[in-house]
């Protein structure tokens, strides 16, 4: 088995209910589900939330909602690797689930990058894939403001180096993460540290982690769907 693990909580706290927002005019929560449908990967997409709207939103898009995740797997504090557990030991149960895709909701995730990062996962050994993007500046010419008020360099040692000299530097672009149950379940976490990255472009990496960010993403949305 081959299964999609969407974690879609409700309890969001710097945009309120976001998961069920309207993006573009649809629900939030409906991106990944119609990219893991559009991509005929999985054999089952499971929503893991503890919310009735977003568990009615999810099953209309044609996601399961097998259960509705207990409350104190739904906390801000708590890692979305525990909501993980709890989502695939209910799919052991229902079967062999070899590899997983755990993803969030995200307007950005496109069943092209589901396919090359799944290859990628089956060709490279490697038991995790993570979408990542790499920086439109470096961080390596990045500053800090000191406790006085002040400006320094966060990264001393490359201040005098030239732009062509910086190291490349990447980051989590929040979307999805492809996994091996097997090594999953082992370490009862992903095994970051063993992973391979999978490169998407910088105008499909963007967070919805307030306001602004949605406003940016929405106008990044429209730009891409008119290049499609």
């Amino acid at each position: 088995m081959v299964a999609a693990i969407i974690i879609a909580r409700g309890g969001s706290k710097r945009i309120p209910r976001k998961n069920a927002r309207l993006f573009a005019g649809r629900p939030l929560v409906s991106y990944p589900i119609r990219a893991c449908r559009d991509a005929r990967l999985f054999d089952r997409i499971v929503v893991s939330t503890e919310d009735a709207e977003i568990a009615e939103i999810s099953r209309q898009e044609g996601a399961e909602v097998p259960f509705l995740r207990p409350a104190e797997l739904a906390a801000d504090d708590v890692p979305g690797a525990a909501a993980v557990l709890h989502a695939l030991r209910w799919l052991q149960d229902e079967g062999d689930c070899q590899h997983f895709c755990q993803l969030y909701p995200n307007p950005f995730i496109s069943s092209r990058d589901l396919h090359g990062s799944y290859r990628l996962l089956l060709d490279s050994k490697a038991p995790m894939i993570i979408p990542m993007a790499s920086y439109a500046f470096s961080i390596y010419r990045s500053f800090r403001i000191t406790p006085e008020g002040r400006v320094e360099f966060a990264f001393q040692e490359w201040s005098r180096k030239d732009s062509h000299e910086l190291p490349e530097a990447y980051h989590d672009v929040g979307q999805f993460y492809w996994c091996k149950t097997r090594r999953f379940l082992e370490l009862e976490d992903f095994p970051s540290g063993e992973s391979a990255p999978f490169l998407i472009p910088r105008h499909r990496a963007q967070d919805l982690n307030d306001p602004e960010d949605w406003t940016t993403a929405e106008k990044l949305y429209q730009a891409w769907k008119v290049e499609e």
